[in-house]
């Protein structure tokens, strides 16, 4: 039997079967990421926002990366591939204001 307040029951954590859970990240188009940055004892919201990556890309950092340590001691090589992945995608980074003139991604600290 169909309740026709089927979707009212539904809580704001459930996805009904009949729809497909919703993308985290879609390699295919632009994703954006917010977070607050910590700066001189202030909290800022931006957004980092990264164009579409194709697997060759993808491929290639996978490679690039050398995963071991822990998330307080990665290593040189493996920070320095996510820079250059960061480099290579990233589009905007949003609520930062550079001045107008300015090559901005060289403005960003990647520690």
């Amino acid at each position: 039997m169909h309740d026709s307040n089927e979707s009212e029951l539904i809580r704001d954590d459930q996805t009904p079967q009949d729809e497909k859970p919703q993308k985290f990240y879609d390699a295919a188009a632009k994703n954006r990421f917010e977070y607050e940055v910590k700066h001189d004892g202030f909290l800022y919201d931006v957004a980092h926002v990264f164009g579409p990556i194709t697997d060759e890309r993808y491929l290639q950092w996978s490679r690039e990366m050398k995963v071991s340590g822990n998330e307080q001691e990665i290593s040189e090589e493996t920070r320095e591939a996510a820079v250059r992945l960061w480099d290579d995608l990233i589009v905007e980074v949003e609520n930062i204001d550079y001045p107008p003139d300015a090559d901005w991604k060289t403005l960003i600290d990647h520690q």
